[in-house]
C-alpha cells in the first residue's frame, strides 16, 4: 500500500499485516482516512497524514501496532492522528513531526515509543494537539546520537498556569535498554504572540540511569518526577525552583542532576 489519491477514500485494517517501503500517504490530493483496529502497519520510510494541497487525512488507531520511521502529521495540509486505546502500540524510529495543520487526540494512558527519533512541533495552536496532555512519550533504545526535542510552551516560570493550553505533555520518560541522549531545542516559533524562549511543561518526568538530557538553556517544568542518580542533566545555568501549593502539590523546574521530586498526579 502506498499513496491514497482521490477524495473520500477510507481504509480499514483489522486483520493481517501491512508492510510499506519508502512512503505511505493518507490524504493525497483529496480526503482519506485510515482506521486501524487490529494487527500491524509497518512503514519503513515516511508516513504522511495529509500531504498535498487541498488534501486531508485522518489516522485512527485502536489496540493495534503502528511502526514507522518518519511520521508527518499535517505538515503540508490537514492531518489528524487519533489514539483511541491505551493498548495501541505506536513506535517511531526516525522523526515524529506535528505540522502547522496537525490535530492530535489521545486517551489517558496513550503512549508513543521513540526509538532513536526526534520530536518536532510546528503547530501554533495548543488546542490542536490537545492529546499531548494525555500522552506519554518514551525515548528508549536506538542510536546514541543526540535527539532533538522541539518545545513549544510559553515560559511562564514556576506557575501552574504554564500547564494550561500550552503544549503540556502528560509524561516524558527518558531511558531504556541503551544509553540515549535528548536535547531540548526552540527552533520554531510556536507562540507568535510571545516574546522570549519557549519552555516544556510536563506533568510526570522519569529519567533513567545513564540517560543524558541537555536542557540547552531552556526550562523544563514538571509536577512529579523520578530522576536516577546515574542520569546526566546539562542545565546551562538554569535554577531549580520548587513552588509548594496547598495540600501535597509540588511544582518543580528541572535544572540539575540527580534530583528526586514527588508530588501528586494530574488526575
Amino acid at each position: 500500500m502506498g499513496h491514497s489519491p482521490g477524495s473520500n477514500i477510507a481504509y480499514s485494517l483489522a486483520f493481517g499485516r501491512i508492510t510499506v517501503e519508502t512512503c505511505q500517504v493518507i490524504g493525497d490530493y483529496g480526503t482519506a482516512s485510515f482506521s486501524q483496529t487490529g494487527r500491524t502497519n509497518t512503514v519503513t520510510g515516511n508516513l504522511y497524514i495529509g500531504k498535498e494541497p487541498s488534501s486531508s487525512g485522518t489516522y485512527t488507531i485502536f489496540g493495534s501496532s503502528l511502526e514507522v520511521e518518519d511520521f508527518y502529521i499535517g505538515n503540508n495540509r490537514s492531518g489528524t492522528l487519533n489514539i483511541t486505546d491505551p493498548a495501541a502500540e505506536v513506535t517511531v524510529s526516525g522523526l515524529l513531526s506535528f505540522g502547522a495543520d496537525s490535530t492530535f487526540t489521545a486517551v489517558p494512558g496513550a503512549t508513543i515509543h521513540m526509538t532513536g527519533s526526534a520530536f518536532e512541533n510546528n503547530n501554533t495552536d495548543p488546542a490542536d494537539p490537545s492529546g499531548l496532555d494525555e500522552l506519554e512519550l518514551i525515548f528508549e533504545e536506538g542510536a546514541t546520537e543526540v535527539n532533538r526535542f522541539e518545545i513549544g510552551g510559553r515560559d511562564l516560570g514556576a506557575v501552574l498556569e504554564g500547564f494550561d493550553d500550552n503544549f503540556a505533555l502528560d509524561t516524558l520518560t527518558l531511558g531504556g535498554a541503551d544509553i540515549r541522549q535528548v536535547q531540548l531545542v526552540d527552533t520554531f516559533d510556536n507562540q507568535p504572540d510571545w516574546e522570549g524562549n519557549e519552555a516544556l511543561y510536563v506533568y510526570n518526568l522519569v529519567i533513567g540511569p545513564d540517560f543524558y538530557l541537555d536542557l540547552n538553556g531552556l526550562n523544563l517544568s514538571y509536577l512529579n518526577g523520578t530522576i536516577d542518580l546515574e542520569a546526566t542533566v546539562i542545565y546551562n545555568g538554569r535554577h531549580l525552583t520548587t513552588l509548594p501549593e496547598p495540600g501535597t502539590l509540588i511544582f518543580a523546574v528541572l535544572a540539575g542532576l540527580g534530583l528526586l521530586l514527588r508530588g501528586v498526579r494530574k488526575h
